[in-house]
């Protein structure tokens, strides 16, 4: 049978700070495979590392991270907000994640999510990859598959990995043909389904998967990947199997 890859939503988003250093961390340290994490564009053109387009869930700050520089989320707590624990803990540069993992474990492989549908900025994301020598370490994930496909149109020697709708249940999977992998949401996968997407060369990674049991569901489904809140308890499970 073959490994499932285990990848570290967040990073450790179950016990940690979503998206922040001591998240990813975690995630590392556990032996996860991947990890993967979200980027905006700030006012000052800095590559900041948060989910929402807003800092209002996840710090003590309110605001739209396309409207405030840089300076300004580092002032913001990012921390409090899971446990006072993680009192102080700052809103990470892409850069600052990028040097991190590569310390900690340079074989490690990133799903870079891009939330900003624009090719200046994707661009921008892949200039700090690139530079790091990281071609093949990486995909690049998005809900705005256009921009993925004109991406692999212009750098064909990268990965892309495409999120279909959370509400789509049925595929046409030539459509997906360009991508290398897709990430589906767990309870629209089935075998049949993954099946499919391999047909076209395609690869599957589910998501959230954060129980043990849902994670045998999703092994007999054939898929090739999972993206986990918990991680330690999803990599004990592969690992027990």
């Amino acid at each position: 049978m073959k490994k499932i890859k285990i990848c570290g939503h967040r990073g450790f988003f179950e016990k940690y700070p979503q998206n922040t250093l001591p998240s990813f961390e975690a995630a590392i340290k556990l032996g996860c495979d991947r990890i993967e994490y979200d980027l905006h564009l700030t006012a000052d053109g800095h590559l900041a590392v948060c989910h929402n387009p807003t800092v209002d869930s996840t710090s003590n700050g309110t605001g739209e991270i396309a409207k405030m520089t840089f300076a300004e989320l580092r002032k913001l707590d990012f921390g409090s907000w899971k446990s006072e624990r993680f009192a102080g803990t700052r809103i990470p540069e892409f850069c600052e994640v990028l040097d991190l993992a590569n310390k900690l474990n340079p074989q490690l492989f990133h799903l870079v999510e891009l939330k900003v549908d624009s090719l200046d900025y994707a661009e921008q994301v892949l200039g700090e990859l690139f530079k790091r020598k990281m071609t093949g370490r990486f995909t690049l994930v998005s809900f705005h598959l256009d921009l993925l496909r004109e991406l692999k149109k212009r750098h064909p020697e990268i990965l892309v990995h495409g999120n279909p709708s959370t509400k789509l249940k049925e595929f046409n999977y030539e459509d997906y043909r360009i991508f290398d992998s897709v990430g589906i949401y767990r309870e629209n996968v089935t075998a049949e389904v993954v099946a499919g997407f391999h047909s076209v060369n395609t690869e599957v990674d589910a998501w959230p998967v954060d129980t043990a049991e849902e994670f045998r569901k999703q092994a007999g489904f054939g898929v090739d990947s999972v993206t986990s809140n918990n991680p330690e308890l999803v990599l004990a499970e592969r690992d027990r199997k």
